[in-house]
């Protein structure tokens, strides 16, 4: 099997991602928003269609209500069957609703890899829903996970867990950027 660590990477050039899509009020929302500056940051490609990005939910809501306090942000980037802010208001709200998300839930369109692609450009590529992309303080791409490791895979899911938290033990431990947006340092970093 291929590393899920090395399918998906940021183009030459590239050491940020950058986006901006209406949240399921229709407000836009983009990383450069003051909540993001200075914070670790977890992007999720999913889509409600997708039973492993509803495992990935599951995995990634709990832990977010639990650090969210660390000072560190998740956004979920939906991409539905039907490229409708409406549609997505539905399925994307049923899905913050029973698995109690509390970070942004952003329509990104049309379930498909080339639309993914074209509306993150700096990906070498879109593979897979979900993908997961770990931004640091910086705003920096530090990591990119192409698909889900489930609780079903045993061993699997729990060297997963393990990477993904120490990973983000780190990137939470690391100092907040002094350009950072104007909001208190102690809750950047978590206190």
């Amino acid at each position: 099997m291929p590393d899920p660590y090395k399918l998906t990477f940021l183009k030459e050039g590239y050491k940020k991602l950058d986006f901006t899509f209406p949240d399921l009020t229709g407000k836009p929302v983009s990383l450069s928003d003051d909540k993001y500056k200075g914070k670790v940051v977890i992007v999720e490609i999913v889509g409600t269609w997708c039973p492993n990005c509803t495992d990935q939910t599951i995995f990634l809501s709990p832990w977010f209500n639990k650090n969210q306090k660390r000072g560190v942000e998740a956004i979920a980037i939906g991409f539905e069957q039907k490229d409708s802010l409406q549609y997505a208001q539905y399925t994307l709200g049923k899905l913050r609703d029973k698995y109690d998300v509390k970070y942004d839930i952003l329509f990104g369109g049309l379930a498909d890899k080339k639309v993914v692609s074209q509306k993150l450009p700096a990906l070498n590529k879109f593979i897979a829903f979900p993908t997961t992309i770990i931004i640091d303080r910086k705003g920096e791409v530090r990591e990119i996970y192409t698909g889900y490791t489930g609780t079903v895979t045993g061993k699997y899911y729990k060297e997963y867990e393990k990477k993904f938290n120490d990973l983000l033990d780190v990137l939470i431990a690391e100092e907040v950027p002094s350009n950072a947006s104007a909001k208190s340092n102690d809750t950047l970093k978590g206190k």
